[in-house]
């Protein structure tokens, strides 16, 4: 194994964040970029493997030395369906740096469960009570 360090400056820590805002059919993407002081630009990988397939439009973050929160809004997605997705950053430094990928499905893509309180309670046993919303 070899490694090359980076010309002037270093390259841009970028860190994938969870989606916010997520409906059957769109979701908000969201990341950290701190560029190290070099004019860096950001973008999202995003589809139903992680081959992505799909990219949003690049942002331009400037050259500041924190980080800074990026997103993106995606809209005409599938209900029920997983998608992957993860923060790519890019400056002059060298090798873009990738966020880990995170994946979200859609609102409806998982049951949901309610407890309510047990019954028949003692000292050795209890019954516990729930419901489930299958949600198809």
């Amino acid at each position: 194994m070899t490694f090359t360090t980076a010309p002037g400056g270093s390259v841009p820590a970028a860190a994938t964040v969870a989606a916010t805002s997520v409906t059957s059919s769109s979701a908000t993407l969201n990341g950290t970029v701190n560029p190290h002081g070099l004019a860096t630009t950001t973008y999202f990988q995003w589809g139903t493997t992680t081959s992505y397939g799909h990219n949003t439009a690049s942002q331009s973050i400037g050259s500041g030395t924190s980080a800074l929160s990026v997103s993106a809004n995606l809209t005409g997605l599938t209900p029920s369906t997983i998608y992957h997705y993860r923060i790519v950053a890019n400056n002059s430094a060298g090798r873009p740096m990738l966020g880990y990928d995170l994946y979200d499905g859609t609102r409806r893509q998982c049951a949901r469960g309610r407890h309510s309180s047990g019954t028949s309670v003692t000292s050795s046993s209890a019954t516990l009570n729930g419901t489930v919303n299958p949600m198809d």
